[in-house]
Formats: structure tokens, sequence, C-alpha cells
């Protein structure tokens, strides 16, 4: 079980695990073309489609509203649509 969220024990079997990852998954510290940023997004989901976790980490994603990087195949602005077409829908429901 994980130390930090007990939800997070599929953390260890992300196909993201591997060193040097994160430089594909979240941008770099300093300004990044769009091309440049479109073609990591596509190496991180691509990585992302052989995941056996990608629900977990999308799931995660959401519910914590992480802000930076490639989660569970989505990026920053996919990620957040999902959100605000879950408010909207839950908003109608009510």
């Amino acid at each position: 079980m994980s130390t930090l969220l007990p939800h997070t024990d599929w953390r260890h079997q992300a196909a993201c695990r591997r060193r040097g990852m994160s430089e594909i998954f979240y941008p770099p510290p300093d300004i990044e073309k769009k091309h440049d940023k479109l073609a990591r997004e596509k190496s991180a989901k691509e990585i992302c489609a052989t995941c056996p976790v990608c629900p977990e980490c999308l799931d995660h994603a959401l519910r914590y509203e992480e802000m930076q990087g490639v989660w569970g195949g989505k990026n920053e602005a996919e990620r957040k649509l999902m959100l605000l077409s879950r408010a909207t829908s839950v908003a109608v429901d009510t």
C-alpha cells in the first residue's frame, strides 16, 4: 500500500515509471514550441495506450485536478474539458 494516498498503488504498475519519462509527460521549465509540445504529448499518449493502469491514472488526474502533463492519455486541455463536461452534466441533472 502506498504511504501517500491509499488509492495510488496503481502507480507501481504504470508504464511511465521508467527513468527519464518525466521529460515526455511534463512540459519543460522553459518555453515549449507548439510542434514540440504536440510531439512530446504524442509520445506520452503512445506510452499511455500500452499502460495497464491508464484508467486509474486518468481517474487520479481528474480527482486531484492535476494541472500539468499527460495523465491517463489526456493532456491538460483534454482533462479540463472532461471536468467541465462532468460539471455541466451534474448541473443539468440537478
